[in-house]
């Protein structure tokens, strides 16, 4: 057994490095700020992707696991395998201080751990398992079960909102996928230029084939000439799709960028791309991080129908809501946008009446993590 100091913890995800998931690098941030020293458990999907640099003093990085990639939808047996090689490593390591564990697939086998030995675990549950991956109906209702049974073995389940949820349990805590405020702050110092044209269309983040990539592809080679419209676009480029897209004459593409880049973009654009294909059950309960990004900037978001979580800025008239495979009705709302800026600022005016309701991600990881180790300490 490793003695952890009381102002260690141990952040355990599988994926490659923190800065594959901005929720993550957030999170070690705020961790460190708080005076917290870091150490990682990963899954490095991708050979080499675990030696990037980050801005954080660790105290250890540990690949529990390596390779199998991203397109993991029909490599079930590799979550399995990843769960059995949390559970071996905290049996051996037995931490003695609160761990994180982002998502079901890493918090199971905490829990499972929790009943051999003394552990205390944070269990981050940003995408519900049982809806991102599709299995059938009985062993989906076995892990309902056990997504209870983790949840309640938590010393804090983060989620974020009820929508996605049969049940309700005193450990579970809201935490919106709002940006935070020192991010914020810094992306506002950023110098950026619009470009010209009347209307800018945002597209940022994972770019893949089940984030609307055929729709807006389809859309950017359509307003292809009009030149009053154009699109930016930044972050992760997955599938043929997003390739295409960011190749079209009317799309800048900025690359991969760090968070605070990312937002700074929003100072510039006019609509934000939120689109989740309803085929994958989890994204019609979609949490967007955009969503928070548009509220800090008063820029509507593009969200498909289908999205059940949307309907608070639908019911203030804060977005621009469409069928997904609706692509004709999405172009004529755009073009009519470039042509009436009018109705645009309706909905910007919209959706900066509900700024008041960011609540701040930083501010919410303080507030979960001292109690966590208020709890632990006890």
């Amino acid at each position: 057994m490793r003695m952890l100091p009381k102002n260690e913890i141990i952040l355990i995800f599988p994926l490659s490095t923190l800065s594959k998931r901005t929720r993550l690098t957030k999170i070690a941030r705020i961790a460190t700020d708080l005076g917290l020293q870091i150490s990682t458990w990963s899954w490095e999907r991708v050979p080499g992707e675990g030696n990037q640099e980050l801005n954080i003093q660790f105290n250890e990085r540990c690949a529990l696991m390596t390779g199998g990639g991203y397109a993991l939808g029909k490599k079930k047996i590799l979550y399995m395998k990843w769960m059995w090689v949390v559970f071996a490593r905290l049996l051996r390591f037995r931490p003695t201080g609160p761990i994180y564990c982002l998502g079901f697939e890493t918090a199971f086998p905490a829990w499972l751990a929790s009943k051999i030995i003394r552990l205390q675990y944070i269990f981050d549950d940003a995408d519900r398992f049982s809806l991102l991956i599709r299995f059938p109906f009985i062993f989906n209702k076995l892990v309902q079960f056990f997504e209870r049974k983790t949840s309640e073995g938590s010393i804090v389940n983060i989620i974020p909102g009820y929508e996605r949820y049969e049940f309700r349990n005193s450990k579970q805590r809201i935490l919106k996928n709002h940006p935070d405020a020192k991010t914020l702050s810094l992306s506002k110092t950023i110098s950026v230029e619009r470009p010209v044209a009347d209307l800018v269309i945002y597209v940022n983040g994972w770019m893949g084939e089940t984030r609307g990539m055929p729709i807006i592809n389809k859309l950017a080679q359509r307003l292809n000439g009009i030149d009053n419209i154009c699109f930016i676009a930044a972050g992760r480029v997955d599938g043929e799709s997003a390739k295409s897209f960011i190749n079209q004459p009317n799309v800048s593409y900025k690359g991969e960028i760090s968070n605070a880049e990312a937002l700074s973009l929003y100072q510039i654009v006019d609509l934000v791309f939120t689109y989740y294909d309803p085929v994958v059950e989890i994204n019609r309960f979609a949490e967007s991080n955009k969503w928070g990004d548009c509220l800090a900037f008063a820029v509507p978001p593009i969200v498909n129908m289908e999205v059940v979580t949307a309907e608070y800025l639908r019911n203030k008239s804060a977005c621009l809501s469409i069928a997904y495979h609706d692509v004709d009705g999405l172009e004529l709302e755009i073009k009519n946008f470039a042509l009436h800026p009018q109705s645009l600022d309706i909905l910007k005016k919209n959706i900066n009446s509900l700024t008041s309701h960011i609540e701040y991600f930083d501010n919410g990881v303080k507030n979960i993590f001292q109690e966590v180790y208020n709890d632990s300490s006890k």
